[in-house]
């Protein structure tokens, strides 16, 4: 028997991401009935809703078959203002309204559902506490909780993390932290953990890809006796950054729809209809919301200053750059006409598509604060078209960004739980061996110069611990005897003394997602150009050192493109503002 035990409807009613939050979005817009009818037909037997402290969602769908009541409860610790969430399963409306009235103290819930036999799970163990995470609730987790969660739209690191501490655990190490918060363990052999499986999908785009599977379970009381004694095992795949930011985009989109309330109009365009393909799951046959809201948008008045941001920036530029990137693009145009409704391929052409409108608005942008970089010779108005660009680049690029800061974040607190706990455990938070290393480049130099470089700033390391990738950005395929990432530039700028010089722009989506996937340690930057941007904000939002060393030629640099003595301050006021950035500087003694 498959079941996902953690999926959210429209009635989890509070924005938990902080983008939904600052626009007064919801945290879900699943209808209850299209989470029944996605779950039936991707495989599950039984299903369920855990929305945040209600169960109307499940009561919506109470009367079908196979459906059973479930809720994410909001519990406390006395002395702690983190919040718990509890997964607690097959209740019904009186065991709902107690455990509201219980749920303010964690011991007081966990007492009366161990009392009533309720199935309870703990709700991604490692998420939400804070951070850095407080070792001592997380303790008392393992003396209250048998069962725990490995979420869906979690980190994998942080899954792996909580499966290594799970399993590594001795009766020894329970009487420990029992004797030391004076608690009694639950069950006969509490140091034995087991573990559920569930989406916390909020999109309906992801329902049923993370489950629970009790093998042989032919009933619902089959299913949790397996649970409790351990022969539930966890299905699905891993989640990935690409999975929340498609999340965050369904959501904002169901949000834009279901505010603007509009009705159904118009005959859809194969761009509109990819959309609500894309964003919505469930809407063959329908008429695509943005088919709507397109002979909406023309008859609204201009009110404010934020309105014609929104009107001369995202409008006019979003329609144009859409359409050049279709016309353009055989892989999106492809895309468009596949209408598949798998959440990977629906994932996949999303991410596809967002880079390369994001590309364009980011080459779009970096000419015009190029052009209009002196706003007291440009004026205001010029500089105000600029904002709808950067908006819309925002729009498109910031659910991604912070997915992968998310992530990130969750793969350093999983390493920090790992190494405070079970310091003697190798590697199982996902960390690799040895030193990684990220040397961003403009270009690459002959002779391997910048390598032997860092290696000779690492001092202590050997070879073998150290490994060195060099991430560049050039039109040419170049072999070298190290590991090398070229990609392929979205634009390049130059200047106008020599037309023959130019700086490539890298697609910064791309070198985001290379970076994270190849789990570096650390970043160096060899460059204050494009790269070096690149390098400072993927440090950033991954949560990575970085080091830079001081270019050998930006002396020369700045007095063969800058005659003006204006335009050269401006630079070296740029140069120190970068460097000024830098965890560490290293300056070439020759």
């Amino acid at each position: 028997m498959k079941i996902d035990l953690h999926v959210h409807s429209k009635f989890s009613d509070q924005g938990s991401e902080w983008i939904l939050r600052k626009i007064g979005c919801s945290e879900s817009y699943s209808e209850p009935l299209q989470i029944y009818r996605i779950a039936i037909q991707r495989g599950m037997n039984r299903v369920t809703i855990a929305d945040h402290n209600s169960i109307l969602g499940c009561l919506e769908i109470a009367h079908l078959p196979n459906t059973f009541i479930s809720e994410e409860v909001t519990t406390y610790f006395p002395d702690h203002l983190g919040e718990v969430h509890v997964l607690t399963l097959n209740i019904d409306e009186e065991k709902h309204r107690r455990i509201q009235k219980l749920r303010r103290n964690i011991f007081d819930l966990v007492g009366y559902l161990n009392e009533e036999g309720i199935p309870h799970v703990l709700a991604h163990p490692l998420y939400g506490l804070g951070d850095p995470l407080p070792y001592d609730i997380f303790e008392q987790f393992l003396l209250l909780f048998r069962n725990f969660e490995l979420n869906g739209a979690r980190a994998e690191e942080q899954n792996q993390t909580l499966k290594a501490i799970l399993s590594s655990l001795r009766p020894e190490d329970i009487e420990r932290i029992a004797e030391r918060h004076g608690i009694r363990a639950r069950g006969p052999e509490p140091w034995l953990k087991n573990l559920t499986g569930g989406s916390d999908d909020h999109s309906l785009l992801y329902v049923a890809c993370h489950y629970t599977e009790v093998p042989g379970a032919q009933s619902l009381e089959d299913f949790f006796q397996g649970l409790e004694n351990g022969a539930a095992r966890v299905g699905g795949g891993a989640s990935r950054p690409e999975d929340l930011a498609h999340s965050v985009y369904s959501i904002a989109y169901q949000f834009y729809r279901d505010r603007l309330g509009l009705r159904q109009t118009g005959r859809p365009g194969a761009f509109l209809r990819f959309l609500d393909q894309s964003l919505l799951l469930g809407t063959k046959g329908r008429k695509p919301f943005l088919s709507r809201f397109a002979r909406f948008w023309p008859r609204r008045g201009v009110g404010s200053l934020k309105d014609l941001a929104f009107h001369a920036g995202w409008g006019l530029l979003f329609q144009r750059e859409v359409l050049k990137v279709l016309r353009e693009d055989p892989q999106l145009e492809r895309i468009l006409k596949s209408g598949t409704e798998d959440p990977g391929d629906c994932r996949n052409r999303w991410f596809t598509f967002a880079k390369a409108v994001s590309n364009r608005v980011l080459v779009q942008l970096g000419g015009r604060i190029l052009q209009y970089a002196d706003a007291l010779t440009c004026g205001f108005l010029p500089l105000l078209t600029s904002i709808g660009f950067a908006g819309t680049l925002v729009l498109l690029a910031g659910p991604y960004i912070g997915a992968f800061a998310h992530f990130a974040g969750n793969r350093q607190s999983s390493r920090q739980v790992l190494a405070r706990l079970f310091p003697s455990l190798p590697g199982n938070g996902g960390e690799k061996t040895g030193s990684s290393v990220g040397c961003f480049y403009d270009t690459l130099e002959g002779d391997f110069g910048p390598l032997f470089s860092v290696r000779e700033q690492l001092p202590g390391r050997s070879m073998a611990d150290l490994r060195l990738t060099e991430i560049t950005c050039h039109d040419q395929g170049i072999v070298t005897g190290h590991e090398v990432k070229i990609f392929r530039p979205i634009s390049r700028f130059g200047f106008p003394v020599d037309p023959a010089s130019h700086f490539p722009v890298p697609p910064f989506l791309d070198v985001l997602k290379y970076c994270y996937d190849d789990n570096f340690n650390r970043i160096h930057s060899f460059t204050p150009g494009p790269m070096g941007l690149t390098a400072l904000a993927v440090s950033r939002i991954l949560q990575l050192p970085i080091r830079a060393t001081i270019h050998h030629g930006l002396l020369h640099f700045a007095r063969r493109f800058f005659a003006d003595p204006s335009e050269e301050g401006r630079f070296w006021k740029y140069i120190s503002w970068y460097y000024n950035r830098m965890d560490e500087v290293n300056v070439p003694s020759h």
